[in-house]
């Protein structure tokens, strides 16, 4: 093992012909979210290089993720799924993937659209922190552990049974903006979350006509990206 390692490229260039050889088809790019769940984009292994230099793409959305899949959007600070990050795979850490032949697995780090390294990059973190440790002469060892999530139930329902009444209409709209079932059914699963947002406030309104606003709305940000 020592030897292989020893052997192993260290840039992005060598590892793409490590991988091929290795019989790995497709790379995981994986990183943990604020909620501690795993989010995984992939990519072909003949385009590792670039991505390791420019990543790919990910919504600065992903670090308000919460346990039920939906996210603690906050006005001013984290609206909806506007902006980028990139996510950039570490050659150093690539490993194929026994269980799963023709994989490989690549922990990703956050960036900006500038370049930045993104001061949210749970990996970063994660890094600096065992730096700091190691200069006490301590060493670190750490692994996620999901125990609970804390939220606020509305005890009226009243949201919940608007959701149930609207999304048929929602998926609709959605489907005939997008062309797409998939995408239709994020689109009004969006828009619902965001209206959740909202309720107190526009619940003895016109919600529906409202979440259709704000579904047309992130539907058209969507193709403007």
């Amino acid at each position: 093992m020592a030897d292989a390692e020893a052997s192993r490229p260290a840039d992005a260039e060598g590892v793409t012909r490590w991988l091929r050889d290795a019989g790995v088809s497709v790379v995981a790019l994986p990183f943990v979210d604020p909620s501690a769940i795993v989010r995984v984009k992939t990519i072909p292994v003949d385009r590792f290089p670039q991505v390791a230099e420019h990543g790919v793409g990910l919504s600065t959305l992903f670090n308000a993720a919460m346990s039920n899949d939906q996210f603690a959007l906050r006005a001013g600070f984290i609206d909806g799924p506007s902006g980028d990050l990139r996510l950039r795979p570490d050659p150093a850490a690539v490993v194929p993937l026994a269980a799963m032949p023709g994989w490989a697995w690549a922990p990703v780090d956050q960036y900006t659209q500038a370049g930045e390294p993104f001061a949210g990059c749970p990996r970063a973190f994660a890094r600096r922190m065992a730096t700091g440790f190691g200069t006490r002469d301590l060493s670190v060892r750490a692994a996620f552990e999901f125990e609970f999530s804390m939220g606020v139930r509305r005890d009226d329902g009243s949201f919940e049974q608007f959701a149930q009444r609207a999304l048929p209409r929602l998926l609709r709209t959605a489907w005939l903006l997008t062309g797409d079932p998939g995408r239709a059914e994020d689109a009004a699963q969006e828009a619902l979350v965001r209206v959740y947002v909202v309720w107190p406030r526009i619940r003895l309104e016109e919600p529906e006509a409202y979440c259709h606003r704000v579904l047309r709305n992130h539907v058209v940000s969507q193709w403007r990206r």
